[in-house]
This record gives C-alpha cells, sequence and structure tokens, in this order.
C-alpha cells in the first residue's frame, strides 16, 4: 500500500504550539497507511532576542524546514502563535519564500489545514484562520476546516476551549496556561480527519480493452468507452474534457466528436514565469 505523506509545519516560541503540533502528529499517524513528520519554520529572531523574551531552547527532535520540501508531501497542517490576528513574521517569511512554488502551482490542490495559539479571547481565534486561508488559497491548496465534526466538543461551556471551525487551537493566556485535554483531543481529531481526506481514494473497477485484457479504468487512456477520463488529442496537444462516454459509444465516434469540436477549441500560449504554456 503507498504511503501518504503528511507534513505538519509548525512554529511555536513559548512551546504552546509545539504542544498541539505534536498532538496533531499523533492524531495524523492514526490513520493507516499514514507518514507524518513535524517540521519546524525557521527561526528569525536573535539568541539575544530569544533570551530576552525569555522563550525556552527549541525542541531538537524537530528539523528546520525548507519552502521546496513542502511538494514532498500529499497533505499539510500548518500551526502557528497569532500576532495581531495574523501569523507570525516567521511563519509568514517562510510562505514569502515560496514564490517559486507559486509560479509552477506545484503546492496546487494539496490538501491543507491550520491550527494555532493565542493570547486570549478575542485574541484572534477565528481571525488568525481567516488570515492565514489566503496563503493556502494562492497555493491552490485545498483547505480542510475541522468544521463542528468535534461534535459535543465544540460546544463546551463548561471550561475555556480554543479553536473554532477552522481548525483546532488553545489559549495561552499569560504564557503560564498549557493546552488543556479537550484542546489536545480536538487536534488529535483534526489531523485524524484530515489524514482520511488526504489519503487518495483509488477506485478498482476495470475496463474490458480490446485485446481483451482488463485494466483499472484510472489507467485506461482514450478507447475505452466506459472510462470516464480526461482525454487528450495529440495533435491539439491539450486536454479535452468530454462528457461522459456511454457504454454503446465506440472509439472511432468518440474520435469524431473530437474532430467536430476542434474548431470552438481556442488556442493561445502563455508565457507564465520561465514556462512557457498553452491552453
Amino acid at each position: 500500500m503507498a504511503v501518504t505523506k503528511v507534513y505538519i509545519v509548525y512554529y511555536s516560541l513559548y512551546g504552546h504550539v509545539d504542544t498541539m503540533a505534536r498532538e496533531v502528529l499523533r492524531g495524523a499517524s492514526a490513520v493507516e497507511g499514514v507518514e507524518a513528520t513535524l517540521w519546524r519554520v525557521p527561526e528569525m529572531l536573535s539568541d539575544l532576542i530569544l533570551e530576552k523574551l525569555k522563550a525556552p531552547s527549541k525542541p531538537n527532535d524537530v528539523p528546520d524546514i525548507r519552502p521546496e520540501q513542502l511538494v514532498e508531501a500529499d497533505g499539510l497542517i500548518f500551526g502557528f502563535p497569532s500576532r495581531f490576528g495574523m501569523m507570525p513574521s516567521q511563519l509568514k517569511a517562510f510562505f514569502d519564500a515560496t514564490g517559486g512554488l507559486w509560479a509552477s502551482q506545484a503546492l496546487a490542490g494539496k490538501p491543507a489545514g491550520i491550527f494555532w495559539s493565542t493570547g486570549f479571547y478575542g485574541g484572534g481565534q477565528e481571525l488568525s484562520a481567516l488570515t492565514a486561508i489566503t496563503q493556502l488559497a494562492h497555493h491552490g491548496m485545498l483547505f480542510v476546516p475541522l468544521g463542528y465534526t468535534f461534535g459535543r466538543g465544540m460546544f463546551e461551556m463548561d471550561e475555556v476551549k480554543g479553536g473554532s471551525a477552522f481548525g483546532a487551537g488553545t489559549f495561552a493566556g499569560d504564557g503560564s496556561r498549557q493546552p488543556t485535554e479537550l484542546e489536545l483531543q480536538q487536534a488529535f481529531y483534526q489531523a485524524k480527519g484530515q489524514d482520511e481526506i488526504t489519503k487518495p481514494k483509488v477506485k478498482t473497477s476495470h475496463c474490458r480493452l480490446k485485446d481483451g485484457t482488463d485494466q483499472p479504468r484510472f489507467k485506461v487512456a482514450m478507447g475505452c468507452p466506459r472510462a470516464k477520463v480526461m482525454t487528450r488529442c495529440p495533435k491539439l496537444k491539450t486536454k479535452i474534457r468530454d462528457k461522459p462516454i456511454k457504454p454503446n459509444v465506440v472509439t472511432g465516434r468518440l474520435e469524431k466528436m473530437i474532430e467536430m469540436d476542434r474548431p470552438r477549441l481556442k488556442m493561445e500560449t502563455v508565457q507564465f514565469g520561465s514556462k512557457v504554456i498553452t491552453v
């Protein structure tokens, strides 16, 4: 069985997000066939500044990540503390360095979630999530929210609890408050649920080819009357999304349908960064 790689990329100054990230890791790893890895966004503050802020030392078991490594993952979960309703400059600088990935849309289609920490109520539990989603949108990533799938835990009113429909969250208060058991359960549940979505769901149905052999439907190209696939016309060098092909339609008729549609296709060459693409 193919392994689905999920990267949990986070920044943590005082350890609250680090604690959440490790629970996210547990939730992600609970899904069969998923290989989850923790990655840390590089620190921008000097050791002197960190000392004055009384920030604890970074854990040695989590390596720093480079922007180009995001491509390796099948799914991504980003964690961060809030700064005035937005992600901190460390994570923003990391996203700013992904311009090359944006130009090639290398991250497009990857499921992505978020989790966070704020100081108190009104400190950005939902605003921080909303402002972070823009980073995912520009890359074409598919935002996977928690929604209200956590059930009764989403409606807990007897204790302070972070998080929202956008994802799991916690409150740091003056720094002494640590993520509660309920907040950690929410983080675990979010990661587990997202990974179930991230895992590829491959149909095992087959198509009988002319030579009498059976091939998985997702491997069958133009020529199979029952394959609902993206067909490719070699003359146009472009993809043509045709209507689902009925069982009684033979290959010859399919070619005629494509031939009839050809005059209506407008071909243009577009310069996109260093690449020239035909649309």
